[in-house]
């Protein structure tokens, strides 16, 4: 069967072909309708339960609703600036699937066919694929929010950006340590039993944290462990075992500490407490935040520009706005 006998095919032409006549009897000068149907909302919806695992709350639809109405905007200027020509990725994504609907997949090695690809474009296949859709979107998404100022930000600039954000670039609290591990079912006792006599000995004696490590059950992961933040310890010892140690003051043998491994002693021989990085040490990370942000901005200040220039609807979903 030749490719353009084939049903889906003619779908897709009588689709292309309904949007064009709609196109062209809409009034002159009318600002163009986006609309999100009660269709769009219930695939938002199983989109995001899909992904989440549970059903969005109010909030949530809002959210998705908007930015629903964002990407459908940011498509059709994409449209206009002529995004969905020539971009190699597209060509790729519209040649295979035009390979698929006329059964010719493996008769031609060539990544880009032209022919096919032209024939893609004819028959709206552009206009009807989530993945083109997404590469648009994210390429005039692009163009808009380089379109800044970018123009370097002097000192005074960057000086005020970290004074303002210093939260941001606080250092957390790290500490070297040893440990002890007393696994379950060690010697005769109980766990506890065996880690109560093991600390005795050990804040007993004068036996040098190397060899002290030695007196537990050996642990594959390391007993002396340097720099390590509560982050570093939650992700080997567990959330309990982290906040426990991450709080210790140097000097003595403590514990027991459970973790997801069993019982520590632990020995913390520096601790650096929580601090603020100076703004010469965080330079560079203050100077693409910044100009980050700076876009971002211009972003927002674009698209509520864009949004005026179009009608919006939406179907009963609270709190969504309308245009």
């Amino acid at each position: 069967m030749r490719w353009y006998r084939r049903p889906a095919v003619h779908f897709v032409a009588l689709g292309l072909a309904l949007l064009v006549v709609k196109r062209e009897l809409a009034p002159a000068g009318e600002r163009p309708v986006v609309v999100i149907t009660p269709g769009r909302i219930g695939q938002l919806r199983a989109d995001f339960q899909r992904e989440t695992g549970q059903a969005p709350r109010p909030s949530d639809e809002r959210v998705l609703v908007e930015r629903a109405i964002e990407e459908e905007i940011l498509y059709r200027e994409a449209l206009r600036y002529g995004f969905d020509r020539h971009d190699p990725s597209i060509m790729y994504r519209l040649t295979e699937k035009m390979r698929f609907v006329t059964d010719t997949e493996g008769a031609d090695e060539t990544p880009i066919d032209q022919d096919l690809y032209r024939k893609a474009v004819e028959l709206g296949f552009d206009k009807h694929d989530a993945l083109v859709r997404r590469i648009m979107v994210q390429k005039v998404r692009l163009m808009l929010a380089h379109q800044a100022d970018e123009r370097a930000p002097s000192e005074a600039d960057l000086r005020g950006y970290y004074e303002r954000n210093r939260s941001r670039y606080t250092q957390a609290a790290r500490v070297s340590l040893w440990h002890a591990f007393v696994q379950a079912g060690q010697g005769n006792g109980a766990p506890e039993r065996d880690a109560a006599a093991l600390l005795e000995r050990l804040r007993g004696g004068s036996i040098l944290p190397a060899a002290a490590v030695r007196l537990g059950a050996p642990f594959p992961l390391g007993t002396h462990l340097e720099s390590q933040s509560a982050r570093d310890l939650q992700k080997v010892f567990g959330s309990e075992f982290a906040a426990r140690v991450i709080a210790m003051e140097p000097g003595a043998w403590q514990g027991p500490v459970p973790s997801t491994h069993g019982l520590h002693l632990v020995l913390i021989e520096a601790r650096q407490p929580e601090r603020i990085a100076t703004f010469d040490a965080v330079r560079s990370r203050v100077r693409a935040e910044y100009r980050a942000e700076r876009r971002q901005a211009h972003l927002a200040e674009v698209m509520r520009q864009l949004r005026d220039k179009y009608v919006v609807r939406v179907a009963a979903v609270p709190g969504a706005q309308q245009g």
